[in-house]
């Protein structure tokens, strides 16, 4: 049986390689903690409920719980959901499966964390958003999305990789626009 020690520190490993992996693929430096501390809370609660007579279903439900609780009131990207998928599993692996021989925790580690890394795909452009109230609402509408990043680009001098469409106010004659632009802001 492996010790709380050992199989904390396997945790921890795998957990800060994952967080370092997020981070360096675009999460905040938010997101890459909150990974590692959601680890280590999963990790915590596994290998207190392991010693109690419940059933894997209840004990993962109670985290599904508190994961909905927390993190619908943040937006995520899907990489950071996936990241933080892998942190909470690997946790419940650590934490649940202290009968483990060690060879199998340290390959399914090695598995994850790898998987990670060669999956997590390149690192995100960095982009920004610069708000516009537009005049031209009327280039606003899906079919005229050429003609509006062509003004916008004469606008604007930039290349607009997305639009967003906000509010339109009838009475001004405009309509307010999110413009993603590559880079950082100038």
């Amino acid at each position: 049986m492996i010790s709380l020690w050992t199989a904390l520190f396997l945790d921890m490993l795998a957990a800060g390689a994952v967080s370092w992996l997020a981070r360096r693929r675009g999460a905040s430096p938010d997101v890459a903690d909150a990974l590692v501390l959601v680890n280590l809370v999963t990790f915590a609660l596994c290998w207190t409920l392991r010693q109690a007579p419940l059933d894997l279903g209840l004990g993962l439900g109670l985290f599904a719980i508190f994961g909905v609780l927390r993190y619908r009131a943040e937006t995520l990207t899907i990489r950071d959901l996936t990241a933080m998928f892998v942190a909470l599993g690997l946790a419940v692996l650590h934490g649940l499966r202290a009968d483990a021989p060690l060879g199998e925790l340290v390959a399914l580690d090695a598995a994850l964390t790898l998987a990670s890394a060669l999956l997590g795909g390149a690192p995100p452009a960095p982009v920004h958003v610069r708000h516009v109230v537009y005049d031209r609402p009327e280039l606003a509408a899906a079919v005229r999305r050429e003609e509006l990043f062509a003004d916008l680009r004469a606008r604007i001098g930039e290349d607009p990789l997305d639009v967003r469409v906000g509010r339109t106010d009838l009475l001004k004659d405009t309509v307010d626009l999110s413009v993603v632009l590559a880079g950082s802001p100038r």
